[in-house]
C-alpha cells in the first residue's frame, strides 16, 4: 500500500500531466486517511497509524501532512476552474500552519528567528492584527498569492476591471501546471519572467494577504485542528 508521500508524489505526477480528476482522487484519498488518523488522535490523545503498515504517527507529521495535502488539493481544484474549492483548501492549509504559530506562542515555544521577525512588524499592523499569530502571514510568500489567484482569476467582475492584466493569469497558470509550457507562455504573452514574479509580489501576495487577515480564516477557532468541519461542512461557506 502507497504511503501518504507517495500518493501526494503520485498526484503531482499526474497534474503535470494533466489528469487533474486522477490526481483530485488521490488527494482525496490522502485526506480520508489524514483525517481519520487526526479525528482518533484528538479521542485517544495516542499517535495514530495513518497507512497499514507504517509506525504510528504523532500529531505534527499528521498535520504536516494535511497541510500540504490541502495545499496541493487547492491547485488542482484552481486548475479545473474550481475556485470555491480552492479557496476553501488554501484557507485550511493556511489555518493549520497559523494553528501551529498559535500554539508555539500560546506556550512560549516560539522559535527566536520568528521572535525577531516579529518585531520587525510596525506597532500599528501589529495592533489590527486579528490574532498575534497573524503576523505569520507578513512572511509566507506562496499561500496568500495563491488564494488571490483563486478569487480573482475566475471573478467576471475582477476580470472586467481596469486592475485585470489576462497575461499574468495564463504565466501564472502555465506555472501551476508544471508541464513545462511555462517558458514558452510567456513568450506567447510577450512578459519576461521578472515581470511575471512582480506581478504575483507586488499584487497578489497583497491581496491574497488582506483575504486572510480578514474573517475568511475563521480566527476565533485558529487553534482547533478540524479544518475540514470549519471550512468544508459548513453549508455557509460551501455557498460562497
Amino acid at each position: 500500500m502507497a504511503t501518504i508521500q507517495e500518493i501526494n508524489e503520485q498526484a503531482r505526477t499526474l497534474k503535470r500531466e494533466g489528469k487533474y480528476d486522477e490526481a483530485l482522487s488521490l488527494y482525496s484519498e490522502a485526506l480520508k486517511a489524514l483525517n481519520n488518523a487526526l479525528e482518533k488522535f484528538e479521542e485517544t490523545g495516542e499517535a495514530q497509524v495513518v497507512e497499514e503498515g507504517s509506525e504510528p504517527a504523532t500529531l505534527d507529521f499528521i498535520l504536516f501532512q494535511l497541510q500540504s495535502t490541502y495545499y496541493n488539493l487547492a491547485k488542482i481544484a484552481y486548475l479545473k476552474e474550481d475556485p470555491s474549492y480552492a479557496i476553501r483548501a488554501y484557507l485550511a492549509a493556511m489555518h493549520i500552519e497559523i494553528s501551529k504559530v498559535a500554539s508555539d506562542i500560546r506556550t512560549g515555544q516560539l522559535s527566536e528567528d520568528y521572535k525577531k521577525a516579529f518585531r520587525q512588524i510596525p506597532q500599528e499592523a501589529v495592533a489590527q492584527l486579528p490574532h498575534p499569530a497573524a503576523a505569520y502571514i507578513y512572511f509566507e510568500r506562496d499561500k496568500p498569492r495563491h488564494i488571490a489567484h483563486a478569487f480573482m482569476d475566475y471573478n467576471e467582475d475582477f476580470l472586467k476591471s481596469a486592475e485585470a492584466n489576462p497575461k499574468y493569469v495564463a504565466a501564472y497558470k502555465a506555472k501551476l501546471r508544471g508541464d513545462g509550457s511555462y517558458e514558452d507562455v510567456l513568450k506567447e504573452q510577450g512578459i519576461t519572467e521578472e515581470e511575471s514574479n512582480a506581478a504575483e509580489l507586488q499584487f497578489y501576495w497583497p491581496s491574497g494577504a488582506r483575504f486572510f487577515m480578514k474573517n475568511e480564516l475563521d480566527w476565533s477557532r485558529i487553534d482547533a485542528t478540524n479544518v475540514f468541519e470549519i471550512y468544508f461542512e459548513s453549508e455557509e461557506r460551501q455557498t460562497r
